[in-house]
């Protein structure tokens, strides 16, 4: 995958190469799809094909792997392709014709085989929820990619990094395909297995380029982190309230959100429809704010009432008649349930909700910016904004859970985070030369004798630590 996965992956941007040969053998029995840039691409069609894919995967003990799926109009994509590549075999696995993917999946899982994927969150959160497996032995070339500080951006594409590193192109013609559709074109197979024709060589070229920098250990820690499980798959049914959640509701509003959500949740993953189809986010806040107990009541907002037409989008409007409608005796159910069982508020107390925290995460910020120019690597992989506002809502304590405090990140960032929060440093600017160039910006930490002493954060020798 060329293109970054957003967070909110409406579309998947595909992209693939355009004059490359295919080093894969078609095994014995296997299908053949001719294209003009690789004569043979295996298509696994059947389990036992299946199993002799994944023979020859375990048997060279690392391949790269990408998928393709449909997300439109879905809680959870649709798988629709998986395309592998490894020594000598390039192939694609059809999820429509092979019902059973448990072998491919228990490499997946397999901590002595290697998979190299490039942004590879979606995918394993795919198969996270098809078949609850959790991915070990990972080495992501996006995450790769932000750790030697290859681009200014966290989400690399892959395009960028083959043109880059393997001096290839790769197309986008494909990018808006149906996945689903069978049977697929040559064009289709051609472009999906460019997704990982080079992940294995440019993997090589990215690990020596950290080794070259000293960041193995960056390294290491960030492919780690891509084997928790609690990072795949969707959250608790339970928690379905917490987005929806916040400090203006009282404990008994809160219940009957509780209540909502998880019945919304329920019928959205049974469906594998979209959460706002079952009921759209304002409408469930709404109607646990107002806890309406009658049918009156419930509707009343979204009804015409005194010749004047309700507030709002009209589609929206009447989707939400609909559904209301149509639960209305659920609805008024879950709203009475919620009610007699109030959920208290579990975030930060009002006294850490202060505006200062902002205002300190902004001071924060500032030394971020400039530890991550130093390095010559996105801020984002040091520290995100939330990471920041947490951290200075959490002193004097330190803020659990949060990456900047484990880690290369405590030794890069974190502990100078800390010695801004407690006052025992000052970001100090220096004079600047006498061309009238930029003044030096450091970091002075007080000393002994009750004086801060200055600790350079931006001299060029001391770049690419």
């Amino acid at each position: 995958m060329s293109e970054p996965k957003q967070a909110s992956r409406r579309r998947r941007p595909r992209r693939k190469p355009s004059g490359t040969s295919s080093r894969g053998r078609r095994p014995t029995g296997a299908s053949r799809v001719r294209t003009t840039d690789a004569p043979t691409v295996w298509t696994v069609c059947d389990a036992g094909d299946l199993e002799r894919l994944v023979a020859k995967l375990r048997a060279a003990g690392e391949f790269a792997l990408d998928t393709e799926f449909i997300p439109e109009n879905r809680l959870v994509p649709e798988l629709g392709l998986v395309q592998v590549a490894s020594e000598g075999v390039e192939a694609v696995v059809d999820p429509l014709a092979v019902k059973d993917l448990g072998p491919l999946y228990a490499l997946v899982a397999d901590a002595g085989i290697l998979k190299v994927v490039h942004s590879g969150k979606h995918d394993f959160d795919l198969f996270h929820n098809l078949a609850g497996v959790t991915p070990r032995n990972i080495f992501d070339t996006q995450v790769a990619a932000a750790v030697i500080g290859h681009g200014k951006r966290m989400q690399i594409a892959l395009r960028a990094l083959v043109a880059g590193f393997m001096n290839r192109e790769l197309s986008k013609q494909q990018q808006m395909s149906d996945w689903l559709k069978r049977p697929l074109s040559p064009r289709q197979i051609e472009y999906a297995i460019s997704d990982v024709r080079y992940l294995l060589p440019l993997r090589d070229k990215l690990t020596a380029q950290a080794r070259r920098l000293g960041r193995m250990q960056w390294l290491t820690e960030e492919m780690e982190a891509l084997t928790d499980a609690t990072a795949y798959g969707l959250p608790p049914v339970e928690d379905a309230y917490r987005p929806l959640d916040g400090a203006g509701l009282n404990a008994m509003q809160r219940g009957v959100l509780k209540e909502l959500a998880v019945w919304r949740e329920k019928k959205a993953r049974k469906a594998n429809l979209p959460r706002g189809w079952i009921m759209k986010d304002g409408v469930v806040r709404d109607l646990a704010r107002r806890q309406p107990r009658n049918r009156g009541q419930l509707m009343a907002p979204y009804e015409r009432a005194g010749g004047r037409p309700p507030k709002g989008d009209p589609r929206t409007l009447q989707q939400t008649r609909t559904i209301l409608t149509k639960n209305a005796a659920t609805i008024l159910k879950l709203v009475a349930a919620g009610a007699k069982s109030p959920v208290p508020w579990d975030g930060p107390p009002k006294h850490r909700r202060r505006g200062a925290a902002e205002s300190l995460s902004l001071l924060l910020e500032t030394w971020l910016k400039l530890r991550a120019a130093q390095h010559e690597v996105a801020p984002e992989l040091l520290a995100t904004q939330e990471e920041l506002r947490a951290l200075s809502a959490a002193y004097p304590g330190e803020a659990e859970g949060v990456r900047t405090l484990s880690g290369f990140r405590r030794k890069v960032l974190g502990e100078d985070l800390l010695l801004i929060l407690s006052g025992k440093a000052v970001i100090q600017v220096g004079a600047g030369d006498a061309e009238g160039g930029m003044p030096p910006i450091r970091l002075a930490r007080l000393g002994r004798l009750g004086r801060f002493m200055l600790r350079d954060s931006g001299s060029r020798n001391s770049r690419r630590k």
